[in-house]
């Protein structure tokens, strides 16, 4: 009896010191583990930047009446999705970038091909 007598006072003067002792907040009164923008001195965080956001798509060389012609294939296969879509703006057809860069190549090849032979 005794000792769990002992062990309920101990229990209550932890809970005593807990209470005292507790973190106040930030100057919001929120406290600090409600608050995740806060950091520990109370300084606001910097939101951190998208990896997805620092994104450059690189412009790809006109292509209009001065040169009718579209790149080799191969030089096709090294330009990235965006370029490609690009490319494909430019000679007035629209790509699928959800599609393979192969399939891209292909459908830009052969749409222009039926375009060229349409102006024929």
């Amino acid at each position: 009896m005794e000792i769990i007598i002992g062990v309920l006072g101990l229990l209550a003067a932890v809970a005593v010191i807990m209470y005292v002792t507790r973190d106040k907040g930030s100057i919001t009164g929120a406290p600090f583990y409600d608050n995740p923008g806060a950091h520990l001195d109370n300084t606001p965080r910097k939101p951190k930047e998208s990896p997805k956001a620092a994104v450059k798509v690189t412009e790809v060389k006109a292509t209009t009446a001065t040169s009718p012609k579209l790149p080799s294939k191969p030089k096709l296969l090294k330009m990235t999705k965006a370029q490609l879509e690009l490319a494909g703006r430019e000679h007035g057809i629209e790509l699928d970038k959800r599609k393979s860069k192969e399939v891209m190549v292909d459908t830009l090849k052969a749409e222009f091909k039926a375009a060229q032979k349409a102006a024929k």
